[in-house]
C-alpha cells in the first residue's frame, strides 16, 4: 500500500515518534458515546427495513395509477378548454373580420382610420423626434398639441354626425 507524506506525518507523534492508532487508548467518553450511536443506528436500521417490508406495493401502485389517472384527467380538461377557447377566439376574429369590411365600406370609417393611422405616424415621428423637439420653444410644442387635439376633436365629430348618415 502507498503512503503519502501526508499519511506519514499523520502517524508521527510530536516528537517524531511513530503513532499506533490501535494501541492507543480511547477516552471512555469517547467509546461510550460510539456504542450509543452504534446501537441507535442499528436499531433504526432494523425499524426501517421492518417499515420497508411491510408496506402493500400494490397499495402504492394502485395510488400511482389514480394519481396519473387524475392528472391525465386534468390535461384533458385544460386541452379541450384551450380548444373550445380558441375555437370562441376564432368566431370572434372571423365576425370582427367581416364587420371591419363592411364597416370599411362606410367613407366616415375609412376617413376615421386615415386620420388615426395620421395620428399614430405623428405620435411615431415625435418619439423619435424626442431629443430634438426638447430644443423646441414651448410655444411651438403648444401649437403642435393644439393641431393633435384639433384632430382628436375633429375625428370625434365626423364619426359622432356622419356615420349615422352613411351606415
Amino acid at each position: 500500500m502507498y503512503y503519502s507524506y501526508a499519511d506519514k506525518a499523520a502517524k508521527k507523534g510530536s516528537l517524531g515518534e511513530t503513532i499506533d492508532a490501535d494501541k492507543q487508548e480511547i477516552d471512555p467518553q469517547i467509546q461510550e458515546t460510539k456504542e450509543k450511536i452504534t446501537t441507535k443506528l442499528d436499531n433504526f436500521k432494523d425499524k426501517s427495513k421492518k417499515k420497508l417490508d411491510s408496506i402493500d406495493r400494490e397499495d402504492i401502485e394502485q395510488k400511482l395509477d389514480n394519481a396519473e389517472n387524475a392528472i391525465v384527467r386534468f390535461v384533458k380538461y385544460v386541452g379541450n378548454a384551450v380548444g373550445y377557447y380558441s375555437n370562441v377566439a376564432a368566431e370572434k376574429v372571423g365576425s370582427a373580420g367581416y364587420t371591419a369590411k363592411e364597416e370599411f365600406k362606410n367613407p366616415v370609417v375609412a376617413t376615421q382610420a386615415l386620420i388615426t393611422t395620421g395620428l399614430l405616424a405623428g405620435g411615431v415621428y415625435a418619439y423619435q423626434e424626442r431629443f430634438r423637439i426638447k430644443r423646441i420653444p414651448d410655444d411651438v410644442l403648444y401649437v403642435y398639441a393644439a393641431v393633435l387635439t384639433g384632430f382628436v376633436v375633429l375625428d370625434g365629430f365626423t364619426f359622432k354626425k356622419l356615420y349615422p348618415k352613411y351606415k
